[in-house]
């Protein structure tokens, strides 16, 4: 299982790179675009920072399902045997749905 597990995180770093330091390289190659076209328009550098905002959302979405995938096995690992984590998850749940006012038909506020 070792192994396994080894192989995998060798398959995801040459796959997906890490993708922190992917993120701030091309935070940095933004950043020197935007001081250098501050100068002066040039084609080349617009062209640049257009792909670079490509890849840049690209990993922005990449981050967020890394941060979805780590909080669901946390779930899973968790979830049936820590009743203490599965309170939390379920008292945000009801926080976040609790409907405190609404607002009727001729436009008042009703709690």
């Amino acid at each position: 299982m070792q192994n396994f597990k080894k192989s995998l995180q060798d398959w995801n770093t040459s796959v997906f790179g890490d993708i922190f330091q992917r993120k701030k390289k091309i935070l940095r190659r933004l950043n020197g675009i935007s001081n250098r076209l501050t100068h002066g328009s040039n084609r080349f550098l617009e062209n640049l920072q257009f792909y670079l905002c490509r890849d840049y959302k690209e990993v922005l979405v990449q981050e967020e399902l890394l941060w979805f995938q780590k909080s669901r096995s946390k779930w899973l690992e968790f979830g049936d045997w820590n009743t203490k984590f599965f309170h939390g998850s379920t008292m945000v749940r009801r926080r976040k749905n609790k409907i405190l006012t609404i607002q009727n038909d001729d436009g008042e506020w009703l709690t």
